[in-house]
C-alpha cells in the first residue's frame, strides 16, 4: 500500500493493515473463537476485545508495569492474566525496561 497526496492505493479486495478491519472481516466470515491468547498485551488490544467480547482470554505480559491494565481488562472481559514472557524455551531472561515501556526488550 502506498499513500500519495492523501490517497491510499491497495490491491482490490485487500483488507489493509488495520486490526479493526481484520478482526471485523474475520467476524463477518463466521470466525468466533472460544479462547484467545493475547501475548504481549501491554495496555490491551481493544480491537480484538470489541469484535470477540464472548471469548475467554488468556493475557500474557512480561512487564509487571502493565499489571494495572491487566487487572482492568480482567474486570471487563472473561480473562485471566499471566505475568510471563512467552518463548520457545523454559527459563529466565533479563528484560530491559525503557521509560516508555513499549520499547522494552
Amino acid at each position: 500500500m502506498t499513500a500519495v497526496a492523501g490517497l491510499r492505493v491497495s490491491r482490490r479486495g485487500s483488507l489493509g493493515r488495520n486490526w479493526d478491519v481484520l478482526f471485523g472481516h474475520l467476524k463477518q466470515l463466521g470466525f468466533d473463537p472460544e479462547l484467545i491468547i493475547d501475548v504481549g498485551v501491554a495496555a490491551g488490544t481493544e480491537e480484538i476485545y470489541r469484535h470477540f467480547p464472548r471469548a475467554k482470554y488468556y493475557l500474557i505480559e512480561a512487564l509487571a508495569e502493565f499489571e494495572p491494565h491487566l487487572q482492568r481488562l480482567c474486570s471487563q472481559l472473561n480473562a485471566q492474566y499471566f505475568l510471563a514472557a512467552a518463548g520457545t524455551q523454559n527459563g529466565t531472561i533479563e528484560i530491559n525496561v525503557h521509560p516508555d515501556l513499549i520499547g522494552s526488550s
